[in-house]
This record gives C-alpha cells, sequence and structure tokens, in this order.
C-alpha cells in the first residue's frame, strides 16, 4: 500500500475526481515491467491472449486485487 507512483503519474486526468491518476506506461508493458515472468507466458499462447488485443491487462486482472 502506497506505492501508487510505481504505476500511476503525480497528475490527475480529472482534477475534479479522486483517483484518476494516468499510467506510468501503456499496457501491456507497465504490468511486465514487473511481472517480466509472464512475458514468455503470453509469447508462447498459440493463440494471441486477448487481453493484449483488448486494451490492457486490467481488462480482466484487477491490479489493486
Amino acid at each position: 500500500m502506497g506505492q501508487c507512483d510505481i504505476c500511476h503519474t503525480k497528475e490527475k486526468t480529472d482534477p475534479k475526481k479522486h483517483h484518476t491518476f494516468s499510467l506510468t506506461k501503456e499496457q501491456p508493458e507497465l504490468c511486465l515491467s514487473c511481472h517480466e515472468d509472464m512475458r514468455a507466458a503470453i509469447n508462447g499462447f498459440k493463440i494471441k491472449h486477448p487481453a493484449i488485443e483488448a486494451g490492457g491487462c486490467t481488462a480482466c486482472h484487477d491490479p489493486h486485487g
């Protein structure tokens, strides 16, 4: 807890709302920067992993969970 800046910038995307911070990198590169072991697994799939096509890991995986 309290390590928000690993994934998020300090600038809010909407200053009127709480917790609307931009990501430091685009997905999946952001996720794979910590979960490097998953890169080989994803590249080894015979069918493209849906999250890569659908806009990122967080389409299915909760990064705060």
